[in-house]
């Protein structure tokens, strides 16, 4: 049977096209999200993942794109290594057209592009939301391992102040701190499979890098009255560059909302995603000070603050997420130059 979709690289020229097509094409995991985008969508997703490639699928007749997917290259940790990977994110494909091989098509696009590029020791990586089936069933077609566990848990911001800390103060971080951040960072996570390495320079260029005028990326930090760092997490204001509708989520997570309020009313989350979190040793209740003050004191520029986390790792001493507060989950899907191991903890590429 001929093949009835041609494969492209992604333009910018797609990103009117690409909203269309997230619009139509929500994720079918647990919670079902539909993007709506403030910037052009091919902008958001180079300042979500920075280095990418894109790939769209075309069919004849059909004036739209039926899928899409990108691509991002970087280096991470891996079983004690730094390797290059490439990270297959925001795959979709229109329902008119599933079960035609389009997902598999450009999966194996752009893997076959970051195999070129970067080597045959390349992890190839997806995350998928629990309850995923289709892009499940994609992943075990190119993967070796499906495994580990990440929670994502959007935390509503605070009314109310946590109660002050005299011996702590809340700032944003200066730019001689950053070499020590870097430090702090690293030996946080040294033993963290996809972790990526941090600089100065890194994290520098992370935080100019915005497609508006002003600043979405800030990183805060907590100090002592001597002014030595204690804790630290970086934020992007996603929420200006894209508000997520929540489609569909389970009657139990719609039950609790109503008493928890996780979710707004419009069900838009304008969401302030968190990243680059650590504490000093020690050091905890600085790290939980630092969370919960950003909780409020940021509390006008985003709906909910979403944290990425490893439930095994010790971050979780810092952010305290409450057993009630409804979550979902991602699994990696990985093929690389030797297996993952299951108690190694994971940093999350998303």
């Amino acid at each position: 049977m001929p093949q009835e979709f041609s494969i492209r690289e992604m333009t910018s020229g797609d990103s009117v096209a690409l909203a269309v097509l997230t619009e139509q094409s929500p994720d079918s995991g647990r919670i079902a999200i539909n993007p709506h985008f403030h910037v052009p969508a091919y902008d958001v997703y180079k300042m979500r993942h920075g280095d990418i490639i894109g790939v769209v699928a075309e069919i004849p007749g059909y004036e739209g794109l039926a899928g899409a997917a990108h691509v991002s290259f970087g280096t991470c940790q891996f079983e004690g290594k730094v390797y290059p990977y490439a990270l297959l994110s925001g795959l979709m494909v229109h329902p008119d057209y599933r079960k035609r091989g389009i997902a598999g098509a450009l999966a194996q696009w752009g893997f076959q592009r970051a195999i070129e590029r970067s080597g045959k020791e390349t992890l190839l990586l997806a995350d998928i939301q629990q309850g995923n089936l289709a892009s499940m069933a994609s992943a075990k077609k190119w993967a070796s391992q499906i495994s580990g566990k990440i929670v994502v848990c959007p935390v509503p911001m605070r009314s109310q102040p946590p109660q002050a800390n005299p011996d702590v103060t809340v700032r944003q971080v200066k730019p001689e701190e950053l070499p020590a951040v870097a430090a702090h960072l690293n030996d946080f996570y040294k033993d963290a499979n996809f972790y990526r390495p941090q600089t100065a320079e890194s994290l520098h260029h992370w935080l100019e890098t915005t497609p508006l005028d002003t600043p979405v990326h800030h990183y805060i930090v907590a100090v002592d009255r001597t002014g030595r760092l204690l804790a630290g997490m970086g934020i992007k204001e996603e929420g200006r560059l894209m508000s997520l509708h929540i489609a569909s989520a389970p009657a139990m997570i719609k039950f609790a909302n109503v008493f928890l309020n996780v979710i707004p009313a419009d069900y838009n989350l304008r969401n302030l995603e968190t990243r680059k979190l650590w504490f000093a040793p020690g050091q905890a209740a600085a790290g939980r000070y630092l969370w919960q003050t950003v909780r409020y004191e940021w509390r006008e520029r985003g709906s909910n603050l979403v944290a990425n986390y490893d439930p095994r790792g010790p971050i979780t001493q810092m952010l305290q997420i409450r057993p009630w507060l409804p979550t979902t989950s991602l699994t990696v899907a990985l093929r690389g130059p030797v297996p993952m191991s299951e108690d190694r903890l994971i940093d999350p590429l998303t």
